[in-house]
């Protein structure tokens, strides 16, 4: 997909291709470290090594309404009364900063919005097919405990509500909701290119439609 010259766009396009697993924990599970982590953290390192060299340099405030979100954050962070806890969620939601600013730079170069669709519907369909795995087999692959929220009862009936990947159903439905929804109006606008893109964007949404109704 991207020349393995091209170190930081490998990163992120194998962002978009983990994101099914990228909630998965890594051992030792005490220190509550995921797959998303490890890449956020990579990619920093090797954003700031790009910033810093004349070669290639790509802006770390791309947009100054992202930075005026990030620092609205900071009172609340600094008055926490859990502050390891609040430092952990702010850390996370630089890494989100730092895909923000990747996407920014890679998607004004050409082919790389195709890229970034292709591996959403092929994300959206891998987790769909997770979750009729799960219903069929009872066998959840987030790699941890259950979620009680998985299970209700309906007129005396045990209902389980799949998630595959996801540990929490409702995690799983709101990932397949919005890439379903997101998918299918730009099928429906024509703004998908090639034909290898468009039919496995179809066959996703064919998967995403009954995938979803099992998380409910």
């Amino acid at each position: 997909l991207v020349s393995r010259a091209d170190a930081l766009g490998f990163l992120f396009l194998s962002v978009l291709a983990l994101l099914p697993i990228l909630a998965i924990p890594i051992p030792p599970r005490r220190f509550g470290i995921t797959i998303v982590d490890v890449m956020a953290l990579a990619a920093f390192f090797m954003l700031m090594y790009r910033f810093l060299s004349a070669r290639d340099r790509i802006p770390l405030m791309p947009d100054r309404y992202a930075v005026v979100a990030l620092s609205l954050v900071l009172p609340s962070l600094i008055t926490s009364i859990a502050p390891v806890l609040s430092i952990q969620t702010y850390m996370g939601i630089i890494a989100i900063y730092i895909m923000f600013v990747l996407g920014h730079h890679y998607f004004q170069k050409p082919g790389w919005t195709e890229k970034f669709h292709l591996l959403l519907a092929v994300a959206l369909l891998v987790v769909s097919l997770a979750i009729l795995f799960e219903k069929v087999t009872g066998i959840n692959l987030s790699l941890s405990s259950e979620n009680i929220n998985a299970l209700r009862h309906e007129g005396g009936i045990e209902i389980r509500r799949a998630a595959g990947f996801f540990q929490d159903a409702q995690k799983a439905a709101q990932f397949v909701a919005c890439i379903t929804a997101y998918l299918g109006i730009l099928l429906g606008q024509k703004s998908l290119r090639g034909g290898l893109l468009k039919t496995i964007t179809v066959l996703a949404l064919l998967v995403a439609v009954p995938a979803l109704l099992l998380t409910v």
